[in-house]
């Protein structure tokens, strides 16, 4: 009877009882179980030796968990004692539910507003008898356009489309978000261009400030149409030479940019054979002790003499090179520009633009030159 009484009072204490063929006894598996909401496991309740009586179970709160045959199923947040009890003997099992959250809902999902404007985010959890400690986070797709707080206030830092996403131990819900930047002014690229006559260039116009996302319509022109035109998507054509300005516009805002027309740049080869040659658009003048010597030679120019290379007035020249196919070893004196000798190679550049320049013979020894290349514009 001693050894009975022990036994019923480790019962009442959660222990196993351990019974032998030669001594009987009951017990539970489990003493304590943690469960999450919706899932279910199984105690067994043990006699020894096998009785005739059956093991009856029940629960402390059906909200919680509820037992048919050891199967206990968590219908709720919260804990609960399952008791398993064999004619007079009681077995107990505390059981603790934990309800996870499994849905989170913002209470905006769509939401359209201007640059600086904020709004306040707020979510619901579910179901409702979540009992877990909360890890919540917020996030914007695009800080570009978006920020978010920690306490779920949007602000619009930017014009564009982003979301903000609310993850509450994991589960997520998603608001959309439109952020409204309105133009303040147009810019046009490049600000200053050169073309060539009857060459093109493109110009791009962009709104104000770069993330507006409100459209207008561009609308292009040209201040002096004589010079150059240009077309509905702001590629541009050369005309004639002269300096105008290429125009956008864009509903109550325009921006310019400074356009220089070019003649087309061309390189040709002249061979003078008198002091006063013309050659296209290029005209060479001789000083009188100069004069042309053969087709092998070409024009010789004495010591002291000068040639004068020129192009009309709306033109100019870029450069000048000539080899002299006698007397190469002895300089010019140039008028302007920048001028070079490379063994019996004579070059010249423009430092400014000019319409002609002069060449010097500036030593004693003769210089007959056949062959001039004039680049010009």
């Amino acid at each position: 009877m001693a050894a009975v009484a022990a036994a019923f009072a480790s019962c009442s204490k959660k222990e196993e009882i351990v019974g032998t063929n030669d001594k009987p006894g009951f017990f539970l598996n489990r003493t304590q179980l943690a469960l999450n909401k919706g899932t279910s496991e199984s105690l067994t309740a043990t006699i020894t030796p096998k009785g005739a009586g059956t093991v009856t179970w029940s629960t402390s709160d059906a909200s919680v968990v509820t037992v048919e045959d050891g199967l206990v199923t968590a219908v709720g947040g919260g804990e609960a004692v399952v008791s398993a009890s064999y004619g007079s003997q009681t077995l107990t099992c505390d059981v603790q539910v934990s309800a996870l959250v499994t849905t989170v809902t913002l209470n905006e999902h769509d939401v359209d507003f201007d640059k600086g404007d904020t709004r306040e985010l707020t979510y619901v959890i579910g179901p409702e008898d979540v009992n877990v400690p909360l890890t919540v986070t917020w996030t914007s797709t695009d800080e570009s356009v978006l920020t978010v707080d920690e306490e779920g206030v949007v602000t619009a830092v930017g014009g564009g489309q982003a979301s903000v996403v609310v993850s509450v131990n994991g589960v997520t819900d998603v608001c959309e978000f439109f952020s409204h930047c309105y133009p303040t002014g147009v810019v046009i690229t490049p600000a200053t261009a050169q073309v060539n006559v009857n060459k093109t260039l493109q110009f791009e116009a962009a709104l104000l400030p770069e993330d507006c996302t409100e459209e207008l319509a561009f609308e292009w022109s040209v201040e002096d149409p004589t010079l150059a035109s240009v077309d509905a998507n702001g590629l541009v054509k050369g005309l004639a030479a002269g300096d105008t300005h290429v125009i956008v516009k864009a509903g109550e805002f325009s921006a310019s940019a400074d356009l220089n027309v070019k003649r087309e740049v061309k390189t040709v080869e002249v061979r003078p054979n008198s002091v006063n040659y013309t050659s296209g658009e290029i005209t060479f003048t001789f000083s009188s002790g100069c004069y042309y010597f053969s087709t092998r030679y070409g024009m010789e120019i004495p010591n002291g003499q000068s040639f004068t290379i020129s192009v009309p007035d709306d033109y100019q020249i870029d450069a000048v090179t000539f080899t002299p196919t006698y007397g190469q070893n002895g300089d010019f004196t140039v008028d302007k520009g920048n001028y070079t000798r490379d063994g019996g190679k004579h070059s010249w550049e423009a430092t400014e633009a000019t319409s002609s320049v002069t060449f010097t013979r500036a030593t004693s020894q003769e210089a007959d030159i056949l062959v001039f290349t004039i680049t010009y514009e």
